[in-house]
């Protein structure tokens, strides 16, 4: 239908356009206007149905999040605690054995943590 408006347009002759619809469409265009008065459109107790659903999954995901935010945290404690005990242990180990390398020292702590208290001790006469 383009090329008859531009052909029209060229030789200067008035152009209408109108569109055909079929029977069903003209009926559900007509009866629209009606539909709106009587509340079904926009289809408002399914849209208010399902915003409760969401709202219930969304209340839900928002206390996951707070719970996993605050293991979260716990953890970022425990981490700073071990953190703060390995360095305070790493200073004494420094201050009792200035003379060993820092890989050794850390092969040496390895092998405490492997080892029994009578093992230990004997490590540690030895030295």
């Amino acid at each position: 239908m383009c090329f008859a408006i531009d052909v029209a347009e060229k030789v200067i002759v008035p152009v209408m356009a109108i569109s055909i619809i079929n029977g069903c469409g003209f009926w559900s265009c007509s009866c629209i206007p009606n539909l709106i008065q009587q509340g079904h459109v926009p289809f408002l107790e399914a849209a208010i149905k399902e915003l409760a659903s969401s709202e219930t999954q969304l209340a839900s995901l928002r206390t996951q999040i707070d719970n996993l935010t605050s293991e979260v945290e716990e953890q970022r404690a425990k981490v700073t605690s071990t953190r703060n005990i390995h360095d305070s242990a790493q200073s004494e180990l420094n201050s009792l054995f200035p003379h060993l390398h820092k890989d050794e020292l850390q092969k040496f702590v390895g092998a405490l943590l492997l080892r029994t208290r009578s093992e230990v001790v004997d490590s540690l006469l030895k030295l």
